[in-house]
């Protein structure tokens, strides 16, 4: 986490691509002054013109490609090398003892968003957008992101609003007058639809469930292997086999959701299996959707499956037919989950709310009742009070710790 204690202000790295085998792997590097640090360590950075490219070998690295952004021009406001290497661990080791040899240090999660909120090349709310961009999880929730008002335009116009009643209430209890409701309406007006719309940013920032249920033996298992594209459940013709819940994450059309395999349905003297039966049946509470491979159900959240139509097909035209087998059906399956899901999603939110806020705008509701409840204006105004100073802790006035809290949620690189 950043903090005042740990910030380093020298120029630091972080690896701006996942780890393992890949084609290329990039680092990226902040600072001021980079070339007359690294200009003598790799070849041609001293002549590097604003935002060209150079394909150089690093002494015992790697043939590297170097992008260069000379401050203030660049996403921090310092200096910014990005180094491209060949896809392998063992040269991002190698390039970070380098590095880290002439004095760049690895940096913390969020410190590249972190400079450039302090050097004032974002607004912190920016950051988060990005923040939230790189983990969004369907495209829905991109545009919503990138189209969306402002946040802490509207949280603004709360302070403002809280200040303008504070000041009627006090003048009104100076100078023995009735206390207006005006002002205090739309105070909790405001309060009441930017909670609205911190609830509709939490169903999207969730990751929707998806069960598969059913008797044993129906093509669960065997189903949701051909989903994720690879054997993550035991198949087995013997019933009960699988006992726990098994989960995987799936991306199909843009959306993220997570589909999970469960103990089939039956009688059982077994204890083992029992508990695995029980807990199925908790799941299919919790589910956003469905995926029966039992007797039919009809509900909004359920679409009734048959497994194994390579066995057969089902004639009912309110059973969709795949096989888990053959992966006959499936994308026409996962199509119906897609289009399920949308619409489980009745509203989108005019603003959105990142992570972060959502527990603090539970908590300015919460200042937002104790007011409401509230018959004495002297006592509303102490609530109020209480409100103002919420408010304007979360702009900064507290100093880095707020900062420190937002950019440690953040990935390296960024």
């Amino acid at each position: 986490m950043i903090t005042p204690e740990n910030l380093y202000s020298g120029p630091v790295y972080a690896r701006a691509t996942p780890p393992g085998v890949s084609a290329l792997s990039m680092i990226r590097i902040t600072g001021n002054s980079l070339k007359d640090l690294l200009g003598d360590s790799i070849p041609g950075l001293r002549d590097m013109a604003q935002g060209s490219a150079r394909y150089r070998h690093i002494p015992d690295v790697d043939d590297v490609v170097l992008v260069w952004f000379a401050a203030p021009k660049s996403y921090t406001g310092e200096d910014i090398l990005e180094i491209t290497f060949h896809g392998n661990d063992i040269i991002y080791d190698l390039l970070c003892t380098f590095l880290e040899k002439q004095g760049v240090k690895k940096a913390h999660p969020g410190e590249f968003s972190y400079r450039a909120v302090i050097n004032g090349k974002m607004s912190i709310e920016k950051a988060e957008s990005i923040n939230d961009i790189i983990r969004a999880t369907s495209l829905d929730e991109l545009k919503l992101i990138r189209s969306s008002s402002s946040v802490s335009r509207k949280l603004e116009e709360i302070l403002t609003l809280a200040r303008t009643l504070l000041v009627d209430i006090e003048s009104g209890i100076e100078f023995d007058e009735d206390g207006t409701t005006d002002g205090l309406f739309g105070l909790l007006s405001e309060i009441d639809f930017l909670y609205a719309q911190a609830l509709l940013s939490s169903e999207k920032h969730r990751v929707p469930g998806v069960l598969l249920y059913g008797p044993p033996n129906c093509g669960k298992s065997t189903l949701f292997n051909q989903i994720l594209g690879y054997e993550r459940a035991i198949v087995s013709d013997i019933p009960g086999t699988t006992r726990d819940y098994i989960e995987g994450e799936c991306v199909y059309r843009g959306v993220t959701f997570r589909i999970t395999d469960s103990a089939g349905i039956r009688m059982s003297s077994e204890s083992l299996e029992d508990k695995g039966i029980a807990l199925t049946k908790k799941l299919f509470s919790s589910a956003d959707l469905v995926i029966n491979g039992g007797e039919k159900i009809t509900s909004p959240k359920i679409i009734n499956v048959h497994m194994k139509s390579d066995l057969g097909i089902s004639e009912d035209s309110e059973i969709t037919n795949v096989s888990g087998l053959t992966g006959e059906g499936v994308s026409d399956l996962l199509n119906e989950i897609i289009l399920k899901l949308n619409d489980s999603v009745h509203n989108s939110p005019e603003i959105w709310v990142t992570s972060r806020l959502l527990d603090d705008i539970s908590d300015i509701r919460n200042l937002a009742e104790s007011i409401e409840r509230e018959n004495l204006w002297e006592v509303r105004a102490l609530h109020i009070g209480k409100l103002i100073v919420f408010l304007e802790g979360l702009f900064g006035y507290e100093g880095f710790d707020l900062y420190g809290n937002i950019f440690s949620r953040f990935c390296v690189g960024k």
